[in-house]
């Protein structure tokens, strides 16, 4: 089946879920920015609970952008505040030493659009979670797919519950002598709880 995702910045653990059970994966490309989704945030834990992390993006105000024109705003040290708040939730984690340098470089770098760095860091995270998989991007906006398409644009949001088809696995948390499970965090949470073994948990 094809599945249709928005981009997602350091997406929830159910997004690869998602990628890994079907073939051929289309991010939308030509979508207008939405507000408040996993496209420019994600979600870690700390000790106070889930916690977002937001990159500020630039957009006129009232006008629509296009998902693959929208531009990261670096005039806040968003990059600087993320890792800190990264690094003080998981340096005790089993994995955060053996994925950090793999990682940080994103925290570093600056990239002109937003699509263009969530795109690199789906990539970087592929070969973690032993997921071969060629994502293709959309060439125009479709509003509606047809049903042998899985369309999970507007479904995976992080202030919906999950969608039915997924039934997630729980896993060790970094706080989890203290804070029930709690699903929908970002792949970061994941790879810096199980390591290697991230994948058996998708």
């Amino acid at each position: 089946m094809t599945l249709v995702l928005s981009t997602a910045y350091f997406p929830p653990v159910h997004y690869f879920t998602a990628i890994s059970r079907e073939e051929t994966i289309y991010l939308e490309a030509h979508e207008n920015f939405t507000k408040q989704s996993y496209r420019n945030r994600c979600q870690i834990l700390t000790a106070q609970g889930s916690r977002d992390l937001v990159v500020p993006v630039k957009h006129g105000k009232g006008k629509k952008i296009p998902i693959i024109d929208v531009q990261i705003d670096y005039d806040q040290p968003w990059q600087k505040n993320h890792w800190k708040s990264i690094e003080t939730a998981y340096n005790r984690s089993p994995f955060f030493e053996f994925y950090k340098d793999h990682l940080i470089h994103y925290f570093e770098k600056r990239y002109d659009t937003l699509f263009e760095m969530n795109h690199l860091i789906l990539e970087q995270c592929f070969p973690f979670l032993r997921i071969k998989k060629t994502i293709l991007t959309t060439l125009t906006h479709q509003h509606d797919y047809p049903s042998d398409c899985l369309d999970l644009r507007s479904a995976l949001h992080p202030k919906l519950p999950l969608p039915i088809v997924f039934n997630p696995k729980t896993y060790p948390q970094v706080f989890d002598d203290r804070q029930s499970f709690q699903p929908g965090l970002s792949i970061l949470d994941l790879l810096f709880s199980q390591g290697p073994n991230a994948w058996s948990k998708l």
